[in-house]
């Protein structure tokens, strides 16, 4: 395998071992801080209102970073929940 002895590859393994204990808490440290949004599961305890709510909040949040793509995805998904334009 890549032109190693087993023994040649029993001390790679044992270095990257050794390098990932040395670094160990730094890495969980660095993973620990990343921020992930949490997610509601309780959907179906949700009422229509608070769907709907929800729905336009992704809508706009997507339309001000310019994913256009996806607001034109959630239009296709959510067609009733679509307001055309002058119908406000």
């Amino acid at each position: 395998m890549f032109g190693l002895s087993v023994f040649q590859l029993v001390m790679v393994g044992t270095a990257g071992l050794l390098a990932i204990s040395v670094f160990w808490e730094k890495l969980t440290e660095a993973f620990s801080n990343i921020n992930l949004p949490s997610v509601n599961h309780s959907a179906s305890t949700d009422s229509l209102t608070e769907i709907v709510f929800s729905w336009e909040k992704l809508k706009d949040s997507c339309e001000k970073k310019g994913l256009m793509k996806a607001v034109d995805e959630l239009k296709k998904i959510f067609p009733l929940l679509v307001i055309k334009d002058g119908e406000k």
